[in-house]
């Protein structure tokens, strides 16, 4: 089984976040599954933190569709 989390922080500022989620969906699947985590780019926060952003409702709606985008692209290339 794949299990794919696609975070809407920028996984290289959030230290041991993206490893923390993996050893935690492993243990709850039992080591039967590959996880894959993955987060959006540092640019799209334009600087500041998610929660600066998630504050108005058109960012945060952008920064979501930035989110459900990447995950499209990778669903199809691991289709592929």
């Amino acid at each position: 089984m794949r299990t794919w989390d696609q975070s809407m922080t920028c996984l290289n500022d959030s230290g041991r976040y993206a490893q923390t989620i993996s050893d935690t969906a492993l243990r709850l699947f039992r080591g039967s599954a590959e996880i894959l985590v993955e987060g959006i780019e540092r640019s799209t926060y334009f600087g500041h933190v998610p929660g600066e952003v998630f504050k108005y409702p058109f960012l945060k709606s952008l920064v979501q569709r930035r989110s459900v985008d990447a995950a499209l692209a990778t669903s199809y290339a691991c289709a592929a």
